[in-house]
């Protein structure tokens, strides 16, 4: 389909891009991107679904995206959503700005300086709230937050899948 990247089917866009074919051409991924102004204004749920485009349309980070306006707005929406102590949507954008290979931006390192300063003395990450009586120990609490600062680790210092027999490039994550 010619708009396969706007699908949920981003392992099959993969595959077929490693095996010859090409399920969208780079106009039609880029299409799928709103620009500068609209994501300045964009709703939390419309900014998670452009990290997932990001990430599909690179297969995370290995083909490149040309894109002009995300590198603005990426690193400057990871940091206010940290500001905002939105773990999860700052940890997308994160590994969007690091599939983008944009992640040395200054507002990015804020943003992973901050991400840092979340992990609790448990190795969890978020805010620790007190677990209810039918809660074991805050795991509904900590789960969603935790996996996601640790692939958002992940990608900022190894973009990319990791595939049998290819090496990657090592990114070493700014300090």
């Amino acid at each position: 389909e010619g708009n396969a990247v706007a699908s949920k089917l981003g392992m099959v866009c993969d595959l077929l891009r490693r095996n010859g074919g090409e399920p969208a051409q780079v106009g039609e991924r880029q299409s799928c991107l709103p620009g500068l102004a609209a994501l300045v204004t964009a709703s939390r749920g419309d900014v998670m679904e452009v990290c997932r485009i990001v990430m599909m349309a690179t297969s995370c980070g290995l083909p490149p995206l040309g894109v002009t306006e995300l590198p603005a707005i990426l690193p400057a929406l990871a940091l206010s959503y940290a500001r905002d102590w939105d773990i999860e949507c700052s940890c997308a954008l994160l590994r969007a700005c690091a599939y983008l290979h944009i992640s040395d931006a200054p507002a990015c390192r804020w943003a992973w300086d901050w991400l840092l300063d979340q992990q609790q003395t448990d190795g969890r990450f978020g805010l620790v709230t007190q677990p209810s009586e039918t809660e074991e120990v805050g795991w509904s609490f900590s789960v969603g937050p935790t996996v996601s600062a640790v692939w958002a680790i992940a990608e900022l210092n190894h973009t990319g899948f990791i595939f049998k027999g290819k090496a990657r490039t090592h990114r070493p994550v700014p300090v």
